[in-house]
């Protein structure tokens, strides 16, 4: 018994003749030949090892976060590590803030100086002798915008 070839209608054809689709039809229109057994080859991903980069140990801060204050001068900070968190120290205020990341360690010394250095000018009149001298080392890196 022998088959009709499939009709190609106009529905198959694009404005400038061509085959969009193929026909309908029983048989299969593309034939994909079989492939021998290939040998698989297997790619391994073997990610290079070297050595985590190394953080400043010392570094000059200048990103306080609260918009009422700005950064007169850099502030020299310390940087160290301890069961997995930073820690970033500013010496001469005796002050550190802490965090996961280098970024959050720094951004926590921020907020500790800044709120410091505004409950310091706030109470500056019932200060004791140490806390002036705090306020004192502070308003050297730290002051109100104006």
């Amino acid at each position: 018994m022998a088959t009709a070839a499939p009709l190609i209608s106009q529905a198959n054809l694009s404005p400038g003749g061509d085959l969009i689709a193929p026909p309908a039809s029983k048989k299969p229109v593309y034939s994909i030949p079989e492939l021998g057994l290939a040998r698989q080859t297997r790619l391994f991903y073997r990610p290079v090892v070297g050595s985590p980069a190394r953080q400043p140990k010392h570094l000059l801060f200048g990103a306080i976060s609260d918009p009422k204050l700005r950064v007169l001068k850099p502030i020299p900070v310390e940087m160290s590590q301890r069961k997995g968190s930073y820690i970033a120290r500013f010496h001469e205020a005796d002050e550190f803030g802490a965090g996961a990341t280098v970024s959050l360690a720094l951004e926590d010394l921020g907020k500790t100086l800044s709120e410091l250095f505004t409950r310091l000018t706030e109470q500056q009149e019932s200060l004791g002798p140490d806390m002036k001298h705090l306020h004192a080392v502070l308003s050297r890196f730290i002051n109100y915008r104006r």
